[in-house]
């Protein structure tokens, strides 16, 4: 017989609801395999959420290996260690989430005024996430702090001790069936190991490390750093904290630069230290300006910083090139969504999630910048469709993106024979 915790999490209904959330990344995702994939999957999503809750009761279901893949940073040979776990794993994740989440024992290490990412809004809150983080740097400022210094916790993911975290959720559900999911949901098993080659050690391996990828490695960060963030709030300064990503703030600089240090030593009992590359810049101020979470705040103005600003123009270039080459190429090789309805619902989804995104900055110069920059990318990409209807070498209305008949599967049945 199975635990109540276990049963709550192995509901149809919260499988379910886990689904939809993974589904909504997955469409979100830049990647066209994994957008597929939820789509595949979700053809058959009942029977396969009935499927999955009945293994898991049964204790027939047997958690397939994840893919590890390196993620490029900007620093030649540098990169990022993600961990591509199978759907039906990332939806178990994310109803064990779910369930944590909602725990009333776990809900100050999952909420608190001074850690933003990973966190689930509250439904008395305008604010979650990155414009969360901002408004409270930007209090902190009200408060007399104009002093701030930058800094990340360096492989902040695979610097997390399983062990450690784990001892806090057995505290907060002492459930053996719950405890042993949740065991089997953290550990990181990679099919594709020893194709890593150089660097295949920065994944996570037995106790050290939490798959940077699954859903529940960032409560899993809040909970080890709980006690850092309440610490780190209790003298002058204020330490805002945004999963790796830290901003202290202070009146002074001296003040600013002693909680530094302290927090540095504080890490380094956790294993863990900051990162020298995004922690160089020192003591800085609002006046002359300074980065955080890809947002600079410079003497009154909030605005996106400039590398936030190129991927977005890189993006609706990428986006109009790519379709331009399909629409002057070959019948036989055109896709249809690259097609120009299509196209444009792409660049106009972009400008949507990038605009919502960057929604709280003020400095109104930079979105009539932008606009202008997508206004020229569209008129390239209609240049493109109207010499191609020109050439006449792909039909009109494919270029447009509006299905042809003939090229739709048909199954047609067979005009039966008269026996005799």
């Amino acid at each position: 017989m199975k635990s109540k915790a276990f049963k709550s999490v192995t509901t149809q209904a919260a499988l379910m609801a886990a689904w939809r959330q993974v589904y909504a990344n997955g469409k979100s995702s830049r990647s066209s395999r994994t957008s597929d994939e939820v789509d595949e999957y979700a053809l058959k999503i009942d029977k396969e959420i009935r499927r999955l809750q009945r293994q898991l009761r049964s204790d027939k279901y047997v958690f397939q290996p994840a893919v590890g893949k390196k993620i490029p940073k900007r620093n030649p040979g540098d990169f990022r260690p993600l961990v591509i776990a199978p759907i039906e794993t990332r939806i178990i994740q994310r109803s064990v989430l779910d369930y944590l989440l909602a725990n009333a024992n776990l809900k100050p290490y999952a909420s608190t005024p001074y850690s933003f990412g990973g966190v689930k809004k509250r439904d008395d809150e305008s604010l979650a996430a990155v414009p969360a983080a901002i408004r409270a740097a930007l209090d902190a400022k009200a408060e007399g702090m104009e002093f701030v210094r930058c800094a990340d916790i360096q492989s902040f993911f695979t610097r997390i001790r399983k062990s450690t975290v784990k001892k806090i959720v057995s505290d907060a559900v002492p459930d053996p069936d719950f405890l042993a999911l949740f065991d089997e949901c953290i550990k990181v098993e990679l099919s594709n190991l020893s194709e890593l080659g150089v660097g295949a050690n920065r994944f996570p391996r037995e106790d050290l490390g939490v798959a940077q990828g699954s859903s529940l490695s960032p409560l899993m960060g809040n909970i080890l750093l709980y006690d850092f963030d309440r610490t780190m709030n209790e003298g002058a300064c204020r330490c805002i904290r945004y999963i790796d990503d830290i901003l202290i703030l202070g009146p002074s600089e001296k003040e600013v630069s002693r909680t530094f240090r302290y927090a540095k030593k504080y890490l380094d009992g956790l294993g863990m230290d900051f990162s020298k590359e995004k922690s160089s810049f020192g003591v800085q101020n609002f006046k002359d300006g300074f980065v955080f979470l890809g947002i600079e705040m410079i003497n009154g103005l909030i605005r996106p910083d400039g590398q936030s600003v190129g991927k977005f123009k890189e993006k609706i270039h990428s986006i109009v090139s790519d379709s331009s080459k399909q629409m002057l190429g070959s019948e036989e090789k055109f896709k249809p969504e690259f097609a120009l309805v299509p196209t444009m619902l792409r660049i106009s989804g972009t400008v949507h999630g990038w605009g919502k995104h960057y929604r709280f900055c003020n400095d109104s110069n930079i979105f009539v910048n932008l606009d202008t920059h997508v206004d020229n990318e569209v008129r390239k990409l209609i240049g493109a469709y109207t010499d191609a209807r020109s050439r006449a070498v792909i039909s009109g209305r494919r270029l447009l993106g509006v299905s042809s008949l003939r090229d739709l599967p048909t199954e047609p049945f067979q005009w039966p024979k008269v026996s005799h």
